[in-house]
């Protein structure tokens, strides 16, 4: 997953900043869709650190709802730009959607296992 953030970055928002500087609107909403993938990594990533160490953090799964949408939101975006500069990376762009709705829906049942 950092493997396709650090690609995404790399392309994505240099030629984002690249259509931004020649006049084009859609580099707005690739630069937005960079933003928006890096803050979900982040939620990725707490979410993760929450499954290894359930007690030391005392927030609850949905605090990290809001960075989980803003990822895939982000993750859509980048996708869509992706299908007309590169169709074979616009194929693996989603997959950290699929390993998002995993690792969340795991801690979901861990909380529920945990409540009763």
């Amino acid at each position: 997953m950092v493997a396709i953030w650090i690609s995404v970055i790399n392309s994505g928002f240099i030629t984002g900043m690249h259509m931004i500087s020649r006049g084009f609107e859609i580099g707005y909403l690739i630069v937005f869709g960079v933003i928006l993938s890096s803050v979900g990594v982040w939620g990725v990533f707490q979410l993760q650190l929450k499954l290894v160490f359930p007690d030391a953090y005392e927030d609850s799964i949905s605090f990290y709802r809001f960075h989980l949408i803003c990822g895939a939101v982000g993750c859509v975006l980048c996708t869509l730009f992706f299908m007309d500069w590169d169709p074979v990376f616009a194929l693996i762009c989603p997959l950290p959607l699929l390993i998002s709705i995993y690792l969340y829906r795991k801690k979901l049942r861990f909380e529920q296992l945990k409540c009763c």
